[in-house]
């Protein structure tokens, strides 16, 4: 059975869809590390996805809901739509319209790098940040606004990752990292060439792509705010595995000015960072690895 109790799901739908809802079966699903997932099927056929948890409160479902609002209001790639949510007891849960998945296509992959060029290219913002701060996985992301890329990357991204390892001793306190952060404006020179910020994903590995029917790759779990473009692919190309297509395909709508790769290096050590805090030592030698080589 599923965590939360079926009456409070049934009264959290009924209320969002303005008509009666009842839930006939469920079926557990895997492959989610933080939150319990079921997919519900309902008196009228129709299925409807739940994740919960005991544990985390329901802020962090409301800015998960809330960034896959934004990342909708765009019209230019496909995500999954949130419904409500919901708290019963200690158990917060997130209910989200059900997407039956399919297989890939020639196309997946390319279409995809062009529908996300596309989200970069025309959902932007006047300053960096967001309009709530929010969640990567279970770590608390602050997106407090900035007029500056660099700075935001510094004091709202890459700061409380390292002092979190240090402070668990999962990083060393010498000079290495103090002067990584001061060489930061020299690291990510030229960040500052795509215009306004753009709305990225923030979390985009292939963990967090569903391929519908239509062969076409939805959006889910977002960890979204306004950024330079580039900071999307420091999940991707750490994580991503979306092949050669998928960034030809986004280089064909908006190509990747000149010394991105080195930036993107930068942007996937807050990833590396937030899997050392999480899950430990095993990740100490890639951030070190990283740090060193931007130096």
């Amino acid at each position: 059975m599923s965590a939360v109790p079926h009456a409070a799901i049934e009264q959290l739908l009924s209320k969002s869809m303005g008509r009666a809802a009842s839930v006939v079966s469920e079926r557990a699903l895997g492959g989610g590390c933080i939150h319990a997932a079921v997919r519900l099927e309902l008196s009228d056929g129709s299925m409807v996805f739940c994740k919960s948890n005991p544990r985390t409160g329901r802020e962090i479902f409301e800015r998960e809901a809330e960034g896959l609002r934004e990342l909708a209001r765009s019209r230019v790639i496909p995500v999954a739509q949130p419904i409500a949510v919901g708290q019963a007891g200690a158990t917060a849960f997130l209910l989200i319209e059900w997407i039956p998945t399919g297989s890939r296509t020639a196309t997946t992959w390319s279409d995809f790098g062009r529908d996300l060029a596309q989200l970069h290219h025309v959902a932007r913002a006047d300053r960096f940040g967001f309009a709530h701060d929010n969640h990567c996985g279970e770590t608390p992301q602050s997106n407090r606004w900035h007029d500056e890329w660099i700075e935001f990357w510094r004091q709202e991204r890459l700061e409380p990752q390292l002092r979190a390892a240090q402070e668990a001793g999962l990083l060393p306190r010498d000079r290495t990292i103090a002067t990584f952060l001061d060489r930061l404006d020299r690291i990510l020179a030229g960040a500052d060439e795509d215009g306004p910020p753009s709305l990225i994903h923030g979390d985009l590995w292939s963990g967090n792509v569903l391929i519908n029917e239509q062969g076409r790759a939805v959006l889910i779990d977002p960890a979204a705010y306004f950024a330079h473009r580039e900071a999307e692919f420091g999940m991707i190309d750490w994580m991503g595995n979306f092949g050669d297509a998928f960034r030809r395909g986004y280089e064909e709508v908006w190509p990747l000015s000149p010394g991105s790769e080195r930036r993107i290096a930068c942007y996937r050590l807050y990833h590396e960072l937030n899997h050392l805090n999480l899950f430990g030592g095993g990740y100490r030698s890639s951030c070190l690895s990283t740090i060193r080589s931007l130096l």
